[in-house]
């Protein structure tokens, strides 16, 4: 696997963040850079050690003969404009278990799968700490999330257009894993470790790029191993990825049973007694995961002059700035790690365990992830063609799917991708509702088959934080979901006196103080039109267009809407208190990738007046 490399090993407790850079080449024993290490008299550099690791923590031992304070200098982009460098959508980790050593499975109270081999109780507490990350509105994650790709190398701070590193929307825990096709091995090799992950993401069924674009696997090795000789080297743990796998490249983990060290790799850290035992599996798996999701594929993220990465610059800090603490969620208290914020007091940079979310460049949010409800009959259905593989069926007549934790920043109405498929009439409707609130009904066209999505785009009204978006019928069959999708902002709108329009045979601008912008256009129709020249859209798809309108003249006006050139559809619009009350009409339209025209007509009779339109 020469093209993977092994990268920024987390080492034992120390109040101080170090870290030491080394050139990559295919990994070598762990042994050797111990004895390097202790040869040394100076820092680990490529001339003391094989260059097997990209970013060295040394261990206690070392750290006592050779202290020395890691960089303070701010974190800088090392990526280019177009390659994939960070988590860009909603995070997924996966649990691998590895090794028959784990035993037999059974599920706790809280529905966390329990092991018999795992005496210190890590995989139910990893798997409420991931699935707890990114509920509540918890800002732990939110540091991570003002990093992005797509930015000139060098770069220290990211544009709000940018793709942002993902939010974990409602849980970043993605599936568990138990392999026990046969023991783990009693000291793994990178290549095994890697191989393992593989194996995993088959198992998962990712087998494709974009199946692993946003995930991770976090291997995990049983009590009484020592996977890359982690107990002779100073090293509690480290992640990587390789190129060498189906759907690669894919990030993964080498995570040891940590409590086998005891306070080496964390125990006691921030809680004392039998509380703080695992504290050190969720300090490091946090430091991991985040370092993975701001750096995904070493070194293309972000890292500093030192070669430190997020969580490198802020590990095992005791006391000041940024200590480790407790962070509560909604699955349990959880012991964790500060994690490096170039935005922190006024661009200085420091360590943050809280930090506001960061809008990403667009979020997805899976119909079949397990923090979403399915009720009354809607189940998860094998989808070949889906994102994921996987949507939701029988949704609609009595079956319901609830999308939860959908986070925004702040309160507004944003576009929301539904990504959708139904092979059974010309329409199907469902009833979408925010956060409780009375539903909207939506109809769905005809896709090619149960098994190929299409998308519909609307608008939603969402509040700052978490949100709750509900597909229902109560009477009749629904289309089945595949996820939904919020691109980067809010809906855009485009205003009817813009001067980027035509107005011809009559059509002209008229003063509305209760217009947005200030005027509408008016005398539409009997010849007269309004043409909107540039409307525009990142993919080509159905839009719920809002069509923000006055009339006051008949209880309705028809107005002909034509969309690029093509055969006009007629729209009534029903009267308005005045001619300067407005209100919304909202029509889907097929809209193409990039520029778009509107046109607004009637032949023979009036149209309504038309303020703006907006797009989601």
């Amino acid at each position: 696997m020469t093209k993977a490399i092994r990268h920024f090993l987390v080492t034992v407790a120390t109040v101080f963040p170090i870290i030491f850079i080394v050139l990559m080449a295919p990994p070598a024993p762990a042994s050797a850079l111990v004895s390097a290490q202790r040869s040394s008299s100076t820092p680990v550099s490529e001339a003391n050690t094989q260059p097997s690791r990209y970013g060295i923590v040394p261990t206690r031992t070392w750290l006592k003969n050779h202290a020395t304070q890691a960089s303070a200098t701010n974190l800088t982009y090392n990526g280019d404009l177009s390659d994939p460098s960070v988590t860009t959508g909603p995070p997924k980790i996966y649990l691998v278990f590895w090794g028959s050593q784990w035993g037999s499975q059974s599920t706790n109270a809280q529905g966390n799968v329990t092991l018999s081999g795992d005496p210190n109780a890590i995989a139910p507490l990893l798997q409420g700490f991931f699935k707890g990350l990114g509920t509540g509105g918890e800002t732990w994650s939110g540091v991570m999330t003002q990093y992005c790709q797509g930015i000139a190398t060098g770069a220290q701070s990211c544009p709000s257009n940018t793709q942002h590193v993902g939010y974990p929307l409602g849980g970043s825990f993605a599936g568990l894993w138990v392999d026990e096709s046969s023991a783990a091995p009693a000291e793994a090799t990178w290549d095994q470790i890697a191989q393992e992950a593989v194996n995993a993401a088959a198992h998962f069924g990712n087998t494709t790029p974009d199946a692993n674009r946003n995930a991770q696997y976090d291997v995990i090795s049983p009590t009484g191993t020592n996977p890359d000789n982690y107990r002779n080297s100073g090293l509690c743990a480290w992640h990587s990825y390789t190129n060498d796998a189906p759907g690669g490249p894919m990030a993964f983990t080498n995570m040891p049973y940590l409590t086998d060290v005891g306070r080496n790799c964390g125990a006691n850290f921030v809680n004392s007694g039998a509380a703080g035992t695992d504290d050190g599996v969720t300090i490091i798996n946090g430091h991991e995961y985040a370092e993975t999701i701001t750096d995904q594929f070493p070194a293309s993220g972000w890292i500093d002059s030192s070669g430190n990465e997020s969580a490198d610059k802020c590990a095992w800090l005791s006391l000041g700035q940024g200590s480790t603490e407790n962070l509560t969620l909604t699955t349990g208290t959880f012991a964790v790690q500060s994690i490096w914020a170039n935005d922190f007091d006024n661009g200085t940079g420091g360590c943050e365990v809280s930090h506001p979310i960061t809008s990403t460049g667009s979020s997805s949010y899976e119909a079949e992830s397990p923090s979403n409800t399915l009720s009354g009959g809607a189940a998860v259905i094998t989808c070949a063609e889906c994102s994921d593989g996987a949507r939701v069926g029988y949704v609609g007549s009595g079956g319901v799917l609830t999308f939860n934790n959908i986070v925004e920043t702040t309160a507004g109405t944003y576009p929301v991708v539904i990504a959708y498929t139904q092979g059974q009439a010309s329409t199907l409707t469902a009833d979408i509702s925010v956060n409780g609130a009375p539903a909207t009904a939506i109809q769905f066209p005809k896709t090619a088959s149960f098994n190929v999505p299409a998308n519909v785009t609307m608008s939603l009204p969402l509040a700052a934080g978490s949100n709750t978006i509900g597909f229902s019928n109560p009477t009749k069959n629904a289309p089945d979901i595949d996820d939904l999708t919020l691109p980067s902002g809010s809906t855009t709108n485009y205003e009817a006196e813009s001067s980027a329009n035509i107005l011809a045979g009559g059509a002209k601008v008229i003063a509305c103080a209760t217009c947005s912008g200030g005027d509408r256009v008016g005398d539409i129709g009997v010849g007269a039109t309004l043409e909107y020249k540039a409307i525009t859209v990142p993919t080509t798809g159905i839009y719920q267009v809002a069509i923000a309108y006055t009339q006051n003249q008949g209880s309705t006006l028809t107005a002909y809407i034509s969309i690029n050139s093509g055969t006009a559809t007629k729209v009534l619009f029903d009267r308005t208190a005045s001619w300067t009350a407005t209100e919304d009409l909202t029509m889907p339209m097929m809209l193409t990738a990039g520029p778009n025209t509107i046109e607004f007509s009637n032949p023979t009779k009036n149209a309504p007046d038309i303020d703006a339109i907006i797009v989601p």
